[in-house]
């Protein structure tokens, strides 16, 4: 088992087609493909439902990409603190447009507090960016945790903002 193959994984179980997975990749879909197998066979069990034109994860699948995950970002964690990389968080907050405009200066604070951070913010329906968190399009947890969601402490919110860690 190894990190490309882990990653190559958590990016097929986050998009809906082995052919996106592929452009985000910038691999070719038989490279993904064998990465897939590859890992299975490592493993010793199927990962994936696999069917003429769709892949989807089964409970194998699903156990494992929490466990790709979190490998993925303790790598990550160990490759900065080796190099000595200053802590950064990168970070995307996600909301209806009105709820992100509203709460701008507080996220501007967050960015002047945080310099190394990175923040990306992206506007949706609450239902879409819950949708997006579960799966995995919005976060990939540094802990056991499921997810990692936090609201701006305004005083004066009238809806949700959530922020999720990566």
């Amino acid at each position: 088992m190894n990190l490309i193959d882990l990653k190559i994984f958590a990016c097929v179980a986050r998009q809906p087609s082995l052919g996106a997975a592929a452009l985000e990749l910038h691999l070719t879909p038989s490279a993904i493909s064998k990465a897939l197998r590859r890992l299975e066979g490592d493993l010793d069990t199927v990962l994936f439902d696999r069917s003429a034109k769709q892949l989807s994860l089964n409970a194998s699948g699903q156990r494992m990409l929490d466990f790709a995950r979190n490998m993925l970002s303790m790598a990550d964690q160990a490759r900065a603190d080796v190099r000595g990389d200053d802590a950064s968080i990168s970070c995307r907050v996600a909301g209806p447009a009105i709820l992100l405009w509203r709460h701008a200066e507080q996220l501007a604070q967050a960015m002047a507090a945080y310099p190394v951070a990175d923040m990306h913010l992206l506007s949706m329906y609450e239902e879409d960016a819950l949708a997006a968190l579960a799966r995995g399009r919005l976060a990939t947890p540094w802990s056991p945790a499921k997810s990692c969601m936090a609201a701006l402490p305004t005083g004066r919110q009238t809806g949700p903002v959530f922020l999720w860690v990566r």
